[in-house]
């Protein structure tokens, strides 16, 4: 069983820093045409989606994915504890 929560809390670390890494990439311009970039975004967008239905932009600043990363740290955290 530990191994499986170890695995799921690594997953959901590495889905935390793939946000992160979009994050990133959405500011700088010209890497939001590269092939690792579009991969990332297909892989991340749809549970990005979830909290952009709900979080309009502030300001023309995105905060869906600050509140991804949110709620994927306290799943990460809960996880590790149990």
């Amino acid at each position: 069983m530990d191994l499986l929560i170890n695995v799921a809390v690594w997953l959901l670390n590495a889905y935390s820093m793939m946000i992160f890494i979009c994050v990133i990439i959405s500011w700088l311009p010209e890497l939001q045409h590269n092939k690792i970039a579009e991969i990332l975004s297909r892989i991340v967008d749809p549970f990005l989606a979830m909290f952009r239905r709900f979080i309009p932009p502030i300001g023309g600043v995105d905060l869906s994915s600050v509140i991804a990363l949110i709620l994927l740290r306290l799943a990460a955290s809960g996880l590790a504890r149990w």
